[in-house]
């Protein structure tokens, strides 16, 4: 029970107020594709055969789909929160 209370603290609550935070900095865009870019290199670091020198299309599948995630739910909790701070105003 407390893996998925901390789970729904992290991904529903420090997440998306540090997202916010972020994008005050740096604006909406550039946290994207910072999300993207940290995504990226997750993904190259964790592929299997990035490092020998023959990228598959597998391995650069997976550097792709490590950084559009991270990107999209950043995408998505900028939306949330420009459409909570629309209805509270």
């Amino acid at each position: 029970m407390f893996k998925y209370g901390l789970a729904i603290l992290l991904f529903g609550i420090v997440i998306p107020a540090t997202v916010s935070h972020i994008a005050r900095w740096i604006g909406s865009f550039g946290a994207i594709v910072f999300a993207f870019a940290l995504g990226l290199a997750y993904g190259a670091v964790k592929s299997a055969d990035t490092w020998s020198g023959e990228a598959s299309a597998k391995a650069l599948t997976f550097a792709l789909a490590c950084a559009f995630i991270p990107a999209a739910y950043t995408a998505l909790c900028l939306g949330v929160a420009r459409l909570v701070a629309r209805k509270s105003a």
